[in-house]
Formats: C-alpha cells, sequence, structure tokens
C-alpha cells in the first residue's frame, strides 16, 4: 500500500458516472425504497477560498460547524447562519482529510500529505504535533477515554493521541489494510473500516490496544466511513457496492444494497429521525435499522458530484459538503412526525400485564403546529387494559392520545404507555401505531410482536408472582429452570450466583458488558458460567460478600441480603442509602439491624410490604417468584403500589462522556419543587435545575471525560420524597 496510491485515494472525491453501471441499476430496482415521508429543503454556501475542496465536517463544542479545506489547506467554520469563518494551517500543501470534536473542547484534525494530527481551539489557534513519515493519516475520532484516535494507512497503523500531544501506535493485524474510517463504538471500543480490496475488514480495537478483525462478507467493499448507529450496532458505507454495511458489537453483520439513486455511498451519519444517513452519487439519503431507503437528490448543477462527509447539524439539518464545486450544503427537513412502537421482547399467552411504549418524535427542523394524534392498533388476542403518557389526553375505547402542544424540531415528547393482557391462545402479531398532525397522517409503525407459551409449573399460591415472572420471562432476564416443558421454579430459593445475571441483566439490559477480568473472590473461578456476572456486580459494588475474599456462590439470597442488592443497583450507590425514615417500618428490623438502611428504603420506595403488615422476615430466603417482584419493582419501576413517586422518562437518554447536555425529567406523583436535587452519579456534575411544575423539570447534566461508561440512575430528591429513573441514562 503506498502513500502515492492512499495520497490519489483520498483526495479523489469523484464517483464515476452512473451510465456505466446499468447492471448494477437493474438489480438495485428490485430493492424498496420508500418514497419521503417529510420534504427536505436543500441551501448550498460557497466556500470563500475558491477550489478549497472541503473534505470533512464536524459539529464543534460551540455549535458551530468545522470542516476541513483539503485544497485550500485550512480549517474552516461556519455558523448555522451560514457565516464562514476560515483558519490556514500553519504547515503548507498539508492536504487535510478527517476532523473531530474532542473531549477538550478543541477540534482536531489529520494532515495527510505531512503527516501531523492538528489541533484548533474554537477560537482559531492551531497547534500541530509530527507522526511518523509516511503515516498519511485519513480520519480521526474522539475515543471513550478523552484522547484522540485516528488512522494512518500509509504506516498500517491505528493511532492514539493524548490531549497533550504524545502519540502512540497500535500496529494493524493485516497488512496494507488501508484503515480508513475510524469512530468510538457503544462498546467503548475503536471501530475501523479497512478499505483495501485483499482486506475488506470491520476493525475492533480496545483503548488497551487488543484488535479483532471481522472480514465483510461482500468481497472488495470499498467501505469508507463507520458510525454508531442508533441501535447499538455500527453502520458503514460500502462504496464499491453500493452497500450500507451494518455490523453487531460481536461481528454479526448485515448489508443493504441501496437504491439506484443512492450508488457509491460514502459519508455517514446518524441523523435527527434516527436513521442513518449517508451521501451518495448525486444525492443524499437514509436507511432505517430496519433497511428502508428514503433518496433525496441534491439539486447541485454537478450530475456526477460527489459528497465525501455529512454531519448532523446543531440545527437539527443534515450538512454535507461538495468539494468539486467548493460548497456546503444543508439539508433542512420539514416538521414531520414519526411514531415508533416498542415492547421489551417475546410476550407470553395470558401475560396479565404487558406493556408497549409509543414514542413520537418530530423528525424535521420546524416545530410542529396543530393537534398531534396517536392512534395504536393492537394485535388479534390482546386486550389494552390501560393508556397513559405524561401531557397526553388519552381515551382507552379508541386507544387514541392527543396534545396540542407544539413539539420542537429534533425533540421527542414522553412516551405513551400501552397496558394490555395477552390471551392464553393469542399468537404472533403486528402492533400498528400511527401518528397524525393536525388530522393528516404522518408517520406509522408496525411493531412485530412474538408471543411464546408461558411456564407450566406455576400453580397455587406461586400464580400471584405471574406478573413479574412473565415481564421478566418477556424480557429475556430469565428462560426459566428448565425448557421442555417449560418451567420457571418459582418456589425455590435462589442462590447468591443466579441473582448475580438477574441483577446485572436488569442493570445492563443484556449480557453485553465488560467486567474486570481478574477474579476478585477465591471462591468463584473464571471457568464459572456466573463469573462475568458476579465480577461486574462487584465492578458496580453492588455485591454481598460473605467475606473479605469470598462470595459464596452456592449460598440461598435472604430477604436481607435482597434489600442491598436492590437498592444499590436500583440506586446507583455503593455504600448504605440516605433519607430513609428513622422510624423502623418492621418489627423484625431494628435500627441496629445491619440491614436496617437498605430495608427501610425498600419500604419507603414501595418495593416491599413485608412478609406480614408488621413483619419483613430478614433471614428468610428469597424464592424465584419473590425475586421476580422485587426486580421488576426495583429495577423497572413496574407493578409498584399506586402513588409511588418515581421518574417516568428522560430526554436525552445517553450522553457521550467529556459532554455536557440539558436534560428534562418527567416524573409521576412527584411534587418537585425549589428544593428538589438531582444525583446522577459519580463523575457527573448536576447544575442549573430549574423545576416547570410538580412532575417536570430540566437540569444541565455534565459529564467528566473519565467518566465510567453505562447505565447510571437518575434521582430526584425533594425533602422526604425520593424519586428514581433506574439505571435510566446511559454514559457512552
Amino acid at each position: 500500500m503506498t502513500k502515492h496510491w492512499i495520497a490519489k485515494l483520498i483526495r479523489t472525491f469523484r464517483f464515476p458516472s452512473l451510465s456505466r453501471h446499468t447492471a448494477w441499476a437493474v438489480m438495485l430496482l428490485t430493492i424498496p425504497a420508500t418514497l419521503p415521508a417529510q420534504t427536505v429543503t436543500f441551501t448550498s454556501f460557497n466556500v470563500p477560498t475558491a477550489s478549497s475542496a472541503p473534505a470533512h465536517i464536524v459539529v464543534g463544542s460551540d455549535n458551530n460547524l468545522w470542516f476541513t479545506e483539503n485544497s485550500g489547506n485550512k480549517i474552516g467554520r461556519i455558523t448555522t447562519a451560514g457565516a464562514f469563518t476560515e483558519f490556514p494551517i500553519t504547515t503548507p500543501q498539508s492536504f487535510p482529510i478527517g476532523i473531530a470534536a474532542g473531549s477538550d473542547g478543541n477540534l482536531w484534525f489529520v494532515e495527510s500529505t505531512t503527516d501531523k494530527v492538528g489541533r484548533i481551539t474554537t477560537a482559531g489557534v492551531i497547534t500541530e504535533f509530527p507522526l511518523r513519515a509516511g503515516s498519511v493519516p485519513i480520519d480521526i475520532t474522539s475515543g471513550p477515554d478523552g484522547n484522540l484516535w485516528f488512522t494512518a494507512p500509509g504506516g498500517n497503523y491505528i493511532g492514539r493521541i493524548t490531549p497533550a500531544g504524545a502519540v502512540t501506535e497500535f500496529a494493524i493485524p493485516t497488512v496494507g489494510s488501508a484503515a480508513y474510517g475510524i469512530t468510538t463504538g457503544p462498546d467503548g471500543n475503536l471501530w475501523f473500516v479497512e478499505v483495501a480490496d485483499d482486506a475488506n475488514k470491520v476493525g475492533r480495537l480496545t483503548p488497551t490496544g487488543t484488535f479483532t478483525e471481522f472480514t465483510i462478507p461482500t468481497a472488495k467493499a470499498g467501505a469508507r466511513y463507520i458510525v454508531t448507529g442508533p441501535d447499538g450496532a455500527l453502520w458503514f458505507t460500502e462504496s464499491n457496492k453500493f452497500r450500507i454495511g451494518r455490523v453487531t458489537t460481536t461481528g454479526t453483520f448485515t448489508e443493504f444494497l441501496a437504491p439506484p439513486a443512492s450508488a457509491f455511498p460514502y459519508g455517514i451519519s446518524v441523523g435527527p429521525d434516527n436513521a442513518v444517513w449517508f451521501t451518495a452519487a448525486a444525492s443524499i439519503a437514509s436507511v432505517t435499522t430496519g433497511g428502508t431507503f428514503t433518496v433525496f437528490p441534491v439539486p447541485t448543477a454537478d450530475p456526477n458530484a460527489s459528497f465525501p462527509s455529512i454531519v448532523k447539524g446543531p440545527d437539527g439539518a443534515m450538512w454535507f459538503l461538495e468539494p468539486g464545486t467548493n460548497k456546503i450544503w444543508r439539508a433542512a427537513l420539514s416538521a414531520g412526525l414519526t411514531v415508533t412502537s416498542a415492547h421489551a421482547g417475546s410476550f407470553v399467552q395470558g401475560q396479565p400485564t404487558a406493556f408497549y411504549k409509543l414514542t413520537v418524535t418530530n423528525a424535521g427542523t420546524a416545530a410542529s403546529n396543530g393537534v398531534i394524534s396517536v392512534t395504536d392498533t393492537l394485535p388479534a388476542g390482546f386486550t389494552a387494559t390501560a393508556i397513559t403518557g405524561p401531557g397526553w389526553t388519552c381515551n382507552l375505547a379508541t386507544l387514541t392520545c392527543t396534545r396540542g402542544d407544539s413539539l420542537p424540531a429534533n425533540a421527542t415528547f414522553p412516551p405513551i404507555t400501552v397496558t394490555l393482557s395477552v390471551a392464553a391462545t393469542a399468537g404472533n402479531g403486528n402492533n400498528v401505531a400511527t401518528v397524525a398532525l393536525a388530522g393528516a397522517q404522518q408517520g406509522t409503525f408496525t411493531d412485530a410482536t412474538s408471543v411464546i407459551p408461558p411456564f407450566q409449573d406455576i400453580t397455587g399460591n406461586e400464580t400471584v408472582y405471574l406478573p413479574a415472572i412473565d415481564l421478566l420471562q418477556e424480557s429475556g432476564i430469565t428462560k426459566g429452570c428448565q425448557s421442555s416443558p417449560p418451567g420457571y421454579c418459582s418456589a425455590q430459593a435462589i442462590p447468591e450466583e443466579q441473582m448475580a445475571v438477574f441483577v446485572i441483566r436488569s442493570v445492563e439490559g443484556s449480557d453485553n458488558f465488560t467486567y474486570t477480568p481478574l477474579p476478585y473472590f477465591t471462591d468463584v473461578g473464571s471457568d464459572s458460567v456466573y463469573f462475568p456476572f458476579i465480577q461486574r456486580m462487584q465492578d458496580r459494588s453492588i455485591a454481598y460478600l460473605c467475606g473479605a475474599t469470598t462470595f459464596c456462590p452456592s449460598a440461598v439470597v435472604t430477604r436481607a441480603i435482597m434489600s442491598q442488592l436492590i437498592i444499590r443497583s436500583r440506586l446507583g450507590i455503593t455504600g448504605v442509602p440516605t433519607n430513609f425514615p428513622a422510624t423502623p417500618y418492621f418489627t423484625d428490623v431494628p435500627s441496629t439491624h445491619p440491614f436496617f438502611p437498605y430495608i427501610q428504603k425498600m419500604r419507603q420506595l414501595g418495593i416491599t410490604s413485608g412478609c406480614t403488615a408488621t413483619t419483613y422476615c430478614p433471614d428468610d430466603p428469597v424464592t424465584r417468584g419473590q425475586m421476580a417482584v422485587f426486580i421488576e419493582r426495583g429495577e423497572f419501576n413496574t407493578l409498584l403500589p399506586d402513588g409511588i413517586p418515581i421518574i417516568v422518562w428522560m430526554s436525552p437518554s445517553a450522553i457521550t462522556h467529556g459532554q455536557s447536555a440539558t436534560v428534562t425529567i418527567i416524573g409521576q406523583n412527584t411534587n418537585f419543587g425549589a428544593g428538589s436535587t438531582i444525583n446522577a452519579g459519580a463523575g457527573i456534575t448536576v447544575s442549573n435545575i430549574s423545576v416547570v411544575n410538580s412532575t417536570t423539570m430540566t437540569a444541565l447534566l455534565t459529564v467528566a471525560a473519565n467518566a465510567a461508561l453505562g447505565p447510571r440512575s437518575i434521582n430526584v430528591v425533594t425533602g422526604g420524597e425520593e424519586a428514581t429513573l433506574p439505571n435510566g441514562l446511559k454514559i457512552q
């Protein structure tokens, strides 16, 4: 892989003429594509420096857009109103390509022909850091560790540069890989694509330097850029084969053949509508996570125009570059409402309580104007028992909810919850949600729903736990104790090792999590199937230890121990809880009891009412049936008694470390007031709290660059009242 070949590759942004690909076009016609659900208004801005060839564009910490001028040898800045400022790069003929916003608030870029990484402050001060000769850096991204990471195909390595400028090289295992685009994945690793025909891979690199490479199914795909998608997978463009690729963090690929009007996909980003947007020949396009394409031809004077980079701007519009005509384009979506329906997993035949969550988003760049209505149509055999949503007026008979307030661009309303029961004979079906604005339908969503057989061994007194057990089964937290016939063993006591699985799956949302590889406990070896869960429990300081170095995995969980596990995992705390009543709720748990703070907190939050009206029975073993209730109430805010204060929604629900976000928090049965405080855990600073009313507040959350990745709980305290959204904020 020669430097000359790479330089030619990165500076050639023109795609071949579509007329030379008639055979491809015929095959592509068989791929379904939707018509635009909303209009797009294009506006172009001429870069002041002639023939500057803008190459890559990102959003800076100042909420402006920053871009590299490949031929102009400058870094450009454009406001959302179209005002330009250009900053010359000190080194001449550096041919800058990639640019990224760093966690330090600066912009970082790579100089492809002079082998340097540059840093520019938002005030325009540039500092350059040299790389090894022949590196030919292409793309750069902000890493999960607060450093910047870049591809260097000339040197066949992935580079890391600290904010102070210290560079470390990590040699890519595949020789001549031509690593191109790079991004930080949802798993806290770096992900990159290898464009060379002989490589044709997607690579993963841990921050400590461990590589894993996954071969793209389609040969010679020509992968260019990669981005973390809205579904937690990685999405990338396959320019040579007219495909958009998707790969999970475990290496499972899906490829979507693009429509003929979006051939030669190149740049890629996530849009305001939670679709994946990409640039193509003379067009931009979007693809949903289900593989449905929408194409928007760009009104450019060049029929063979190419657009190497695209990004969602701070104004909710898509911004992209056209080097051939020296333009920056803005694609503004109209006020277009979308609706989604979601559920946890597979419903269960005879399930007494299940939920659909319906969410309305304004995917456009203009605020809505008029009454918004959402209508839900359940599958056969499903019966709605309630429909509610903060701010919505709902009618159970028609399964319709309405509201008249305006939804700003790129914003989401609190979800509508449809509570339902599933008939014992129900089969698979589709839940269909529709959203309309001022009487005109805006969008529809089909939520395919599978229904599985119930556990066969839950009878007699154990049926009282069925709602919680079915919800655990639906969400995939449990598959029961046996498969044929399906059994749950509700009356069996649960050991510590199994409890670790239930807790960690509830907190992390899946089995895909990182954990300390060195065993904490002498009695839990790394060969145990429970090892990852127990390690993660201890990583999060949730675990109950029976000794200084022992976990006692086979020991039965008592109701006292359960109180610690639930409260720590619910609140995201590492020690004992606070702000609970000093007077004991239960006669058998005095204030001197070692688990008194946890048991008091459990009762205060409505998670338990005790084993009798006046006792808790702290030494009794917890059965699998009882455990299901503890988990659902404590970790998911479901099946709680009426009137318990909880947090039902927060937006946004994910923040990148090193960044800040103003969040909206919606409570239920809450009394937010002037003295309300918010705690989001270590590494997150809360400021600018503003109480809108007793159930709504906003706040600025600032996440430290070294904050631990993963789920966080949001706790709002108002006097003696405490409301929680368990593990509802993701730090990424």
